[in-house]
């Protein structure tokens, strides 16, 4: 992981609209607002760097292939726990 690329997850709409429906999915209250408000704590999620960077993609975050649903959903699962 750099910082430079979990900076770009962090920033990454695309991705973060995906963390939206899986934590609206997951019942999450005020979902976009939690996605946003938890963006880091995502971006640092194990394996969400490397799948990241390694993406060819011209929208990483957009590419289901890089960062897939399950390590969002196994991420949003995560952060949720550790403290809404």
């Amino acid at each position: 992981m750099t910082y430079l690329i979990q900076h770009q997850i962090s920033e990454d709409e695309a991705l973060r609209n995906r963390v939206t429906a899986c934590a609206a999915f997951e019942g999450v209250e005020n979902p976009a607002a939690w996605a946003f408000e938890r963006r880091w704590e995502l971006s640092a999620q194990p394996g969400w760097a490397e799948a990241y960077r390694e993406s060819t993609a011209e929208l990483p975050g957009a590419d289901e292939s890089a960062v897939t649903d399950a390590m969002i959903l196994d991420g949003v699962k995560a952060v949720y726990s550790a403290g809404n």
